[in-house]
């Protein structure tokens, strides 16, 4: 849980991002009120990521286990360059659709 709280912490630290609701357990959602959070997934994709992605509220999510802890630190300096590739594009739509 520890590993939960260290990566959650590290998405609050990214501007415009935010962590949706008191998540408990290994899966995290997170997302933004500032620009398209699917067009953030499309370029994390782009650096070979997998994003799973959330309708409503649009939102990223990532269930975490601890295979994920080796990886936590350059998928978090990914995800803050994916965030400002997106805000440096001015408003370029995601063409991305969740399926659920």
């Amino acid at each position: 849980m520890a590993m939960i709280g260290r990566y959650k912490d590290g998405i609050r630290a990214v501007p415009g991002l935010h962590v949706l609701g008191e998540p408990h357990l290994s899966i995290v959602a997170f997302g933004s009120t500032g620009f398209d959070i699917f067009r953030v997934s499309e370029v994390m994709a782009a650096k070979g990521w997998v994003p799973g992605l959330v309708q409503e509220p649009r939102a990223i999510h990532r269930m975490m286990s601890l295979i994920h802890a080796d990886s936590m630190d350059e998928y978090l300096d990914d995800l803050r360059a994916a965030v400002g590739v997106v805000r440096q594009e001015g408003g370029r739509a995601s063409t991305i659709q969740a399926t659920y």
